[in-house]
């Protein structure tokens, strides 16, 4: 399920994926095409922040526990955000 689809919902157990930068990361870096431009000039950083809103409320679905799946090396600015309130494992 998307993060979109679960605002609302709550699960026992969350998985996030693909918690990395990068162009299909989270946050998401594909721009908007240039035709939009004009329509966002200024507001770059509200998209950071709406990315930032919708990983809060994947990570406020759980019940009981989330798991996150990143790469070490690349993890996604958010993740470093939270991490003094993770525990961190690594899968060799």
């Amino acid at each position: 399920m998307s993060v979109h689809k679960s605002k609302g919902l709550q699960a026992r157990v969350v998985f996030l994926l693909n918690m990395v930068e990068g162009l299909y990361g989270f946050p998401c870096e594909i721009e908007n095409p240039d035709i939009f431009e004009p329509a966002i000039k200024g507001r770059r950083n509200e998209k950071e922040e709406e990315e930032r809103r919708l990983f809060y409320v994947a990570v406020t679905r759980a019940k009981e526990q989330v798991v996150i799946y990143s790469k070490k090396g690349s993890e996604s600015k958010f993740l470093n955000e939270i991490k003094d309130h993770v525990i961190i494992s690594s899968i060799s």
